[in-house]
Order: C-alpha cells, then sequence, then structure tokens
C-alpha cells in the first residue's frame, strides 16, 4: 500500500513536470535581444576587446556571428575566440600580428529559435596600434641637456 502511495506520487510529479513543458513550447517566443552589441568597437592591440551579445526567446536562442559576407566567424588561436555565452574575444595581440580580416572587419550576432532567426546592428571592429610616448634625455656634456620625443609601439 505504501508503495503503491510513491508510485502515484512519482507518477504525479512526471505528469506535473511533462504538462509544464508541453506550456512553454505552446507560447513559443522568438528571439530579442537583452544584449546588443555596439555600432563601433575600437580598441589597442595591447588590451584587446570584448563584445557581448544575448537575447531571450522560447526556446531559448541560438547565438552566433557572422562576418559582413554573412560566412559564419571562425575562431582564430590567439587572436579571436567565441565563449560558450556567445561574446566574441579578441585577444591582446603583437602589432606585427594584425589582421586586417579580423582587427579591422565587420561582425554581426544572430540569435535563432523555432520561431525565427534575428541579427544585430553592424559591429565595426577597429584594432590600432598601442603607442607609449614618452621623453628620453641626451646629454650633449656636463652643462648642456636636450630632450627628444620618442615614441615606442608595444
Amino acid at each position: 500500500m505504501i508503495e503503491m502511495g510513491l508510485r502515484a506520487k512519482i507518477v504525479f510529479v512526471v505528469c506535473v513536470a511533462l504538462v509544464a513543458g508541453a506550456r512553454s513550447d505552446r507560447n513559443p517566443v522568438g528571439p530579442k535581444f537583452t544584449v546588443e552589441p555596439s555600432g563601433k568597437v575600437q580598441f589597442y592591440n595591447s588590451t584587446g576587446a570584448v563584445v557581448t551579445c544575448a537575447a531571450s526567446g522560447v526556446p531559448l536562442p541560438t547565438m552566433s556571428w557572422i562576418k559582413q559576407d554573412g560566412t559564419p566567424v571562425q575562431e582564430v588561436p590567439e587572436l579571436l575566440q567565441i565563449r560558450p555565452d556567445a561574446s566574441l574575444i579578441f585577444a591582446p595581440f603583437r602589432p606585427e600580428d594584425f589582421r586586417q580580416d579580423i582587427h579591422s572587419a565587420t561582425y554581426r550576432c544572430t540569435a535563432s529559435n523555432s520561431v525565427g532567426i534575428i541579427g544585430s546592428r553592424d559591429v565595426n571592429i577597429r584594432a590600432g596600434k598601442h603607442i607609449t610616448r614618452y621623453f628620453t634625455r641626451l646629454f650633449c656634456d656636463a652643462q648642456c641637456a636636450q630632450y627628444i620625443y620618442s615614441s615606442l609601439v608595444l
């Protein structure tokens, strides 16, 4: 008799879970951005950048990034990663590792589910060289000193 009561409780819990799941499928909601990336992202090669994008919907949307020509963004080791939360990570890089197709390009975030697909505004990425300015003191002799302006590219 006690065993029958336990089975009934388990069946009831399973039924409630199934009904709750069915309800969410009966009222699907198309994707809507909760975080849309900025239209322009500028950063230095020495700092890198993170570009976030998030969306809600029922069922939960699948997030992805595409290039201006519509091709999917591919990760590039040590330069560009896509986090599980759909953030684009532009890692700090040496000036000689600059790639125009990555660091001076246009991207778009997309969110899709069974209801539809949406695309963010164009995200123009521009990475620049970080230049540190400093003064170097040159000694002419014991009585005169001259300063010159120098630039160092990091």
